[in-house]
């Protein structure tokens, strides 16, 4: 009977590391702005040019932090052996275990940690170059750029009368990310607070943090060529959170319902047509090497290193009537692995505005490449312009993973109790040429 356990317990623990964490069993209403006709009227950027507060989160700072995060490590590894076992005899060997695995830990920690000196010349070094940028004021130029590009924000006449409503920006913090090993891989999380308030009395009608992050590499990379690397990271950061910030407080927008039940992907979401969805356990998930995406999503085959992605047209029967000037918005992204599941990585292909909806990819993605694709309407309604949420598998085993209480999140919430990020359910395909065998 044990033997034939086996394998049910293993897929067991597979769906336990890949199903999302943040699922909700009853999910709750998105924010009453998503379902609001009301138009925003005239919209201004405003600036908060408080400098932002830097912040080193490195999990080691120094040999000595990183001997003794490494010693802890080794330690608790040791607790292992006495998992399941009512001898006694795991528990005798995990104490004899640990104290000489504290030391091993504690030698291996220090020989890879970075020294202090360096830790702390590298974080000075981030800490002057990023106050030498005016990062509020680059935000606020890319969500003009974004506001204006999705109909949003229109230049302003001098003569013009005050804006009816203002989109208020502050860049609050800059986190340096790592492990603190040698050469110190850092990445950078940036966090804004964006703001829409009624000029005519002053109210913040909605208000949210957004974040986006760097990629990570070495502190010496960074600063490579005059800081080159950082400047292009933090600009494609300062993109994302321009989207972020006019999507959540002007664009999104949902169905009044009642909606259909639908899974994986929500009605209030485009459902894709090819490549299609397919979820569920394969017996390709006992291999080592295999890496699906989470919530049991599978990599859907294509033969064309120039696929053709086509999803539902828009309107659907329960989006209501007043809707007008229908585009969509694609978005491509290279898979990465994140933990024992790939997720989307870098954008690599985006196109905005399609008319129809299918789209060909225009450039030649790579044979056994993996990748994940996501798609929206943008729309009018009731003469203002609209979005739905990304496409995305949103709908799970365990529950639903919704993408508002993520965006909308403090910040401030225990590990166990943070919300999943919904863009790892955006949908995976693999490009498979015929004849053509792919690892993994």
């Amino acid at each position: 009977m044990a033997r034939r356990m086996r394998h049910p317990l293993i897929v067991v623990l597979l769906l336990l590391l890949i199903l999302p964490p943040g699922c909700t069993l009853a999910p709750t209403q998105p924010p009453a702005a998503y379902r609001s006709t009301e138009s925003a009227g005239p919209v201004a950027v405003a600036v908060v040019g408080t400098p932002p507060q830097f912040r080193s989160e490195y999990a080691a700072r120094g040999k000595g932090e990183a001997a003794s995060l490494g010693a802890g490590e080794a330690a608790v590894s040791c607790l292992q052996v006495a998992k399941g076992d009512s001898t006694g005899v795991g528990a005798l060997v995990a104490l004899i275990c640990m104290p000489i695995a504290a030391v091993v830990g504690g030698s291996i920690g220090a020989s890879r940690g970075e020294s202090r000196a360096r830790v702390l010349a590298s974080e000075t070094v981030l800490r002057e170059r990023l106050a030498t940028l005016r990062l509020a004021d680059a935000l606020g130029g890319r969500v003009r750029l974004y506001g204006e590009a999705m109909g949003v924000l229109a230049p302003v006449a001098p003569d013009a009368p005050p804006p009816a409503t203002l989109l208020e920006l502050a860049v609050e913090a800059v986190e340096a990310l790592g492990s603190g090993v040698k050469g110190l891989p850092t990445a950078l999380r940036l966090t804004a607070r964006a703001s829409r308030v009624r000029t005519a009395d002053g109210a913040v009608v909605d208000s949210l943090r957004v974040r986006a992050q760097t990629p990570e590499r070495p502190v010496a990379e960074w600063t490579a060529d005059d800081f080159q690397p950082l400047r292009q990271a933090l600009d494609a950061a300062l993109d994302a959170l321009a989207g972020q910030a006019v999507d959540d407080l002007f664009l999104y927008w949902h169905p009044a319902g009642p909606l259909p039940e639908r899974k994986p992907v929500p009605a209030y979401a485009l459902a894709p047509l090819s490549p299609p969805v397919i979820m569920g356990f394969t017996l390709k998930a006992l291999k080592p090497s295999y890496r699906g995406g989470f919530g049991g999503l599978q990599f859907a085959e294509v033969a064309s290193t120039r696929p053709e992605l086509r999803w539902e047209s828009f309107p659907r029967p329960w989006d209501g009537a007043g809707v007008e000037a229908v585009q969509y918005d694609l978005r491509l992204y290279g898979a990465v692995a994140s933990g024992a599941a790939m997720a989307p990585g870098e954008l690599l292909y985006e196109r905005r505005g399609l008319t129809a909806p299918g789209h060909r990819v225009e450039r030649a993605l790579a044979a056994c490449g993996r990748y994940f694709w996501t798609v929206r309407a943008r729309f009018r309604l009731a003469g203002q312009p609209r979005v739905t949420e990304w496409s995305g598998a949103y709908r799970q085993l365990g529950g639903e993973v919704e993408p508002w209480s993520y965006r909308r999140r403090s910040g401030e919430e225990p590990w166990y109790r943070l919300p999943f990020d919904p863009a790892k359910l955006y949908l995976p395909f693999r490009v498979v040429p015929p004849g053509r065998e792919c690892p993994g």
